[in-house]
């Protein structure tokens, strides 16, 4: 019997002890209260069916989880019953179990259980009258229970519970006590026990994924290091971009954006609009964008605002890849000659000049030079003359019919630059023209 204490120390110890936290919280401290009644007296020479009367018991309790629904208890008692005639009698009770108990919803608040020991009672009689200790005895007990745990807080719970031992060596444990005159003897096989307690769960629960909710109730329990967790273990994503807060570098990220994996927007065109907001995804580096990230265009005319090195072109003018005007392409335009020492156009109309008319006004932004020629014919002072009247009376042409007159500018060139030689007439005839020139 010595052993049996010991052992039962032994694993009171252990079990107070222990640290692992393979389950949420793996050791529980408890203490209850309740009532006791020791009866089933088969040989009663006195005539009584059962003579204790209910008592007080009261307990200490350590629970220690070994996997999601089972667990191991070490529990103690102590209490007493009177018999019920003459209450001279008092048996006092100090039972001791190991206890198998199995849980039905430990992941739930409320959570019933079932509970199969093994243990032992020490009882001891007492005739109060004259305080005289009668008997005293050990007894081995199996036992069965039933209970329900709610827990009020994380780590407290309200254990309400009911458990019978059977007594299995029971031989004589004298309730009204052993009195050989009387030859009463009894054998009291079951002691009944109803109690209300509180468990105690210290330490700190089991948290795989290190994110402050215990398993138990983590309903996502593989949740990044980095994420930030709502009350059920699961990662927030305050922006929606799929990066969980707390991982994510960039935590207000447009509804619309593609982020990388920092959870930071990507821009793949430079445009100051995110990938996935952007309309427009493809705008070249120096284009300057609406909201929706798509080039605008104020001039209309295809070259975007910001690559537009001529931002206002008038509407309609050709123009190059920098959003300048296109040169006018005046090479058609020759073949305007005149009459030796004239200054009137031939033929009148002139098709090359209505030619000028039209290419000209294709191109509103340009400054057109009219230079006038001459053969080598008269003096060179004449020559200039006469080549001012020429340009001047093809410009007042070009004016009367359209073109802008701050456009046109004249200029006489003489004699001096023959396009073919003065000793024919034929070469003079050449020589006596008109050049239309850009000029920037």
């Amino acid at each position: 019997m010595k052993r049996l204490c010991f052992a039962f120390i032994c694993l009171a110890v252990i079990l107070a002890t222990a640290v692992s936290f393979a389950y949420e919280r793996r050791v529980g401290l408890g203490v209850n209260g309740g009532v006791a009644i020791l009866n089933g007296a088969t040989t009663d020479k006195a005539g009584h069916d059962e003579r204790a009367e209910m008592g007080p018991m009261m307990g200490f309790v350590i629970r220690h989880s070994i996997s999601t629904h089972l667990s191991l208890g070490f529990t103690t008692n102590y209490g007493y019953n009177y018999d019920k005639d003459s209450k001279s009698f008092r048996t006092n009770l100090l039972p001791i179990d190991l206890n198998l108990i199995y849980n039905f919803q430990r992941e739930k608040r409320t959570s019933p259980y079932l509970l199969a020991s093994l243990g032992m009672l020490r009882w001891d009689t007492n005739f109060r009258p004259e305080g005289k200790r009668i008997e005293g005895e050990r007894e081995a007990a199996l036992g069965l229970g039933a209970g329900l745990d709610i827990f009020l807080t994380d780590i407290i719970a309200l254990d309400i519970g009911g458990k019978v031992r059977y007594i299995v060596t029971d031989e004589s444990d004298d309730l009204v006590g052993r009195s050989w005159d009387l030859g009463i003897t009894s054998d009291d096989r079951f002691l009944w026990y109803a109690s209300v307690g509180l468990t105690w769960y210290p330490g700190k629960c089991k948290d795989t994924d290190g994110d402050g909710v215990c398993d138990n109730k983590d309903k996502c329990p593989d949740t990044p290091p980095c994420a930030t967790v709502d009350e059920f273990g699961c990662p927030k994503d305050s922006d929606g971009d799929g990066v969980w807060d707390g991982c994510d570098k960039c935590p207000d990220t447009p509804k619309c954006a593609i982020v990388d994996a920092r959870g930071c927007p990507k821009d793949t065109d430079g445009d100051g609009v995110w990938d996935g907001c952007d309309k427009c995804p493809d705008t070249p580096k120096c284009a300057t964008v609406d909201a929706n990230g798509c080039p605008k265009d104020t001039d209309g005319d295809g070259v975007w605002d910001g690559c537009d090195k001529c931002p206002d072109t008038p509407k309609g003018v050709q123009v190059k890849e920098d959003g300048c005007p296109k040169k006018c392409d005046l090479s058609p335009l020759e073949g305007i000659s005149f009459r030796f020492d004239k200054s009137d156009i031939i033929p009148s109309p002139s098709p090359i000049l209505d030619m000028a008319v039209e290419i000209i006004k294709g191109c509103p932004m340009s400054k057109i030079e009219i230079q006038g020629h001459t053969d080598w014919m008269g003096s060179d002072d004449y020559n200039m003359k006469l080549g001012q009247r020429r340009a001047d009376i093809v410009r007042k042409y070009l004016v009367d019919h359209g073109i802008e007159a701050d456009r046109l500018f004249t200029k006489s060139y003489g004699e001096s630059k023959p396009i073919a030689t003065n000793d024919t007439r034929e070469g003079r005839a050449k020589n006596r023209r008109i050049v239309f020139v850009e000029i920037d």
